[in-house]
C-alpha cells in the first residue's frame, strides 16, 4: 500500500464559510520577534557619554560674580562674552559643558540668572566661566 496515494492528486480544500487570509498577513506570523522592546534603546542611552559638573574654587566664584557685577554695570556699553556653562543632562545624572558667544540681555539678580540676546538663560550655578571680550580700538 502506497502513502497517500488515493489523495494525492485532489484538488486543495477551499473552506465555504472562511475567505483564505492574504499572503501578506501569513508572512507577518512569521515575522522577527522581539522579546525585549525598548531594550537596544536603553542600551544606547546608558553608553551616552555624560560629564560631570565639578566644584568651583572659591577664586573661581569670586571671579564670575566681579564678572557679572561688571557686565550688570556696563548695560549701556554692549560687551560680548563668552561663556562656558554645565547644563544638566534630562535622563541621568550629569550632563554636558557647553560654550557661547553673544551678547548679555540681562542679568537678573533676583531670579540668578544671565538671559543671552539670541542664546540660552543660564542660571548663575551653572555658570563655569565668562570671559568679557572688549572691542580692539
Amino acid at each position: 500500500m502506497r502513502n497517500y496515494e488515493d489523495i494525492i492528486h485532489l484538488p486543495h480544500y477551499e473552506p465555504r464559510n472562511h475567505p483564505r487570509m492574504p499572503l501578506y498577513k501569513r508572512a507577518a506570523q512569521f515575522a522577527p520577534f522581539s522579546a525585549l522592546t525598548g531594550y537596544e534603546d536603553q542600551v544606547e542611552e546608558a553608553a551616552r557619554h555624560v560629564e560631570f559638573r565639578q566644584e568651583l574654587s572659591e577664586e573661581e566664584i569670586c571671579r564670575i560674580s566681579e564678572q557679572l557685577m561688571v557686565i550688570r554695570d556696563s548695560r549701556q556699553q554692549e560687551r560680548q562674552i563668552r561663556l562656558r556653562y554645565f547644563k544638566k543632562d534630562e535622563k541621568k545624572d550629569g550632563g554636558s559643558f557647553h560654550e557661547i558667544m553673544g551678547m548679555v540681555k540681562r542679568v537678573d539678580d533676583y531670579n540668578r540668572i544671565l538671559v543671552m540676546e539670541d542664546g540660552p538663560t543660564v542660571p548663575f550655578q551653572d555658570i563655569t566661566e565668562i570671559e568679557i571680550i572688549f572691542p580692539s580700538e
